[in-house]
């Protein structure tokens, strides 16, 4: 037992380690956890326990998924569709978890693949997969606009964790991190106890903030990513946390062995 809980183990199909499966992203609607497929991208995975998953193809041929955002009631999945016109990046939307269609009449053109949603209660932020590329936000899931600041020095390894209200910028191979307590209006430097070491991430629920730094440690937030308690592991059998949520009283893991497609096993675990 560490301090999010007791874990075990949770089912993909029957299994407790999936070749090419497990999730990249997990989210929770309809009263059913939905989690997209790890390298398995065209595929999404749904739960009602947390513990034992089915694996489904999207009902919109040629897309696939990278990344889940519940708001608003309603499940947005950014990533790209590969159709007679080549690849282009899209943005599928479900009120159910299980049917999707296509984000239509959005006020922007995306850029780029691989983009992450990222919301609280009244904003979703758009972070862009390159560097350059720029970042947007919408008040009501379909007009975008620019964020109207961003941090001035963030990598290209970066990712967004929302602590409640507050969004947290955050950086690989750096202690730095940026946090914004008005919707990415401003944005306020700070710094981890140590470096992240791995592709951040992580979730809020229970009061806590933990975000996941570096292969299977994490650390946990009692203030919304202010101040940080001392690092410690998640009991995970694989050695690199992909994924976290809490939701529906769960918290919801997913973990690979690899990074490589193909000969990597992954699993997802829950804690309660």
């Amino acid at each position: 037992t560490d301090v999010l809980g007791q874990w075990q183990v949770a089912e993909v199909d029957g299994s407790t380690a999936v070749a090419s499966g497990g999730a990249s992203s997990i989210n929770f609607i309809n009263n059913k956890f939905v989690g997209i497929g790890y390298f398995n991208t065209s595929t999404f995975l749904t739960s009602d326990d947390g513990e034992s998953w089915t694996r489904y193809s999207f009902n919109i041929p040629g897309f696939t998924a990278y990344k889940l955002a519940l708001f608003k009631g309603k499940l947005y999945a950014s990533g790209e569709l590969t159709g007679s016109g080549g690849v282009k990046p899209e943005i599928l939307v479900s009120t159910d978890g299980s049917n999707w269609t296509p984000l239509l009449n959005r006020s922007i053109t995306l850029v780029g693949t691989q983009f992450g949603l990222f919301p609280n209660e009244t904003r979703m932020i758009l972070k862009p997969n390159g560097l350059n590329d720029p970042a947007y936000y919408t008040d009501d899931g379909v007009n975008f606009s620019l964020l109207p600041s961003t941090p001035s020095q963030v990598n290209n390894a970066s990712n967004i964790v929302v602590a409640d209200d507050v969004f947290l910028w955050l950086e690989r191979d750096t202690t730095r991190y940026y946090r914004s307590t008005n919707n990415g209006n401003t944005w306020d430097t700070y710094n981890l106890p140590e470096t992240v070491t791995f592709f951040p991430g992580g979730s809020y629920g229970n009061d806590k903030t933990v975000l996941f730094i570096s292969g299977t440690r994490y650390l946990v937030s009692l203030d919304k990513g202010i101040s940080w308690q001392g690092a410690a592991s998640f009991p995970c059998t694989f050695s690199a946390v992909r994924a976290l949520t809490f939701a529906n009283g769960l918290y919801v893991l997913t973990t690979a062995s690899s990074n490589t497609p193909g000969f990597a096993y992954s699993q997802i675990m829950t804690s309660g």
